[in-house]
């Protein structure tokens, strides 16, 4: 009767270790799935800044934004370095690079927003479209989550 309690003990012990060990596994890759998103919401507005500094360039509203933009794109390449290397499972020391804010476009004040309201249905209720992975509604017409940035099916 004690062999078969130290049995069961064993396969018990064993059983929760190969589950603690999967849990990690899961909780790493999400932690690793955040991490890319929040970078890929970096490099979005970053981009965002190139645009509104070529914008302000081109209507001579700033002088020449080139060394902004330079420091704007080492940030992208950085952060897509950074993504590639969470991808293949490496790990990183992640050092702080630390980029200007171009001319206050942190809260993109400047630039004048185009709100498109969603439709109503016959109800009055907004129709809206779920991303399923993150559950924030976005514009009917939207082919990209506004919140995740994944592709809306």
């Amino acid at each position: 009767m004690k062999d078969l309690f130290d049995s069961l003990k064993k396969s018990a012990y064993i059983g929760s270790k190969v589950i603690a060990d999967k849990t990690k596994d899961v909780v790493q890759k999400t932690k690793d799935e955040v991490d890319i998103q929040k970078l890929k919401y970096d490099n979005n507005k970053y981009f965002r800044q190139i645009g509104i500094l070529t914008y302000k360039a081109a209507q001579n509203e700033i002088s020449d934004p080139s060394d902004k933009i330079k420091n704007l794109l080492k940030e992208i390449e950085y952060n897509m370095n950074i993504i590639e290397n969470i991808k293949q499972g490496q790990v990183f020391d992640q050092e702080e690079v630390v980029v200007e804010p171009a001319e206050d476009l942190e809260n993109e004040t400047d630039v004048e927003k185009v709100v498109i309201e969603p439709k109503k249905n016959e109800e009055g209720y907004f129709v809206m479209r779920f991303c399923k992975y993150c559950n924030i509604g976005n514009h009917p017409d939207s082919t990209h989550c506004v919140h995740c940035g994944r592709r809306l099916k």
